[in-house]
């Protein structure tokens, strides 16, 4: 169906967390399925994925320093970029347990926008509880 709707349409796909082949198969199947001068954007941890597709550019995104990270997250949490210094250590343990992940840290700083001391208390204790690897789902390393 994608197929037919699609190839006389120039397309911009975004295909995020991709993990199978079959997932790329099915979604986005050849280039001839779409209207030249379309982009496909397909994200991923797993490289051979790509690979196995023929996926012509392949690009890693690095991770964000301890100070970007900080700009990034401040920004969304407090509308600046520096943390305000009552929350100044909750920001840093989010944003150390976030790893870099761009979009990990600017959810995590969204959420807490706007949050009393007690809620970031109770959102750093469940950010302990989940699995790096839930969190490295929410932002893949891979681009095409």
């Amino acid at each position: 169906m994608l197929k037919t709707k699609l190839c006389s349409r120039k397309v911009l796909l975004v295909l995020d967390d991709v993990d199978h082949k079959y997932q790329l198969e099915a979604l986005a199947g050849d280039l001839y399925w779409f209207k030249t001068g379309s982009r496909i954007i397909i994200t991923t941890r797993d490289e051979q994925v790509l690979i196995a597709h023929k996926v012509k550019w392949i690009r890693e995104v690095n991770l964000l320093s301890d100070e970007e990270a900080i700009g990034l997250f401040s920004r969304d949490a407090f509308g600046k970029d520096i943390p305000v210094q009552e929350y100044e250590m909750q920001s840093l343990e989010v944003v150390r347990y976030a790893v870099g992940l761009p979009l990990t840290v600017k959810v995590s700083g969204s959420f807490l926008c706007g949050k009393d001391k007690p809620e970031w208390v109770d959102v750093l204790a469940r950010l302990k509880t989940i699995p790096l690897k839930v969190l490295e789902k929410l932002e893949s390393i891979k681009l095409r």
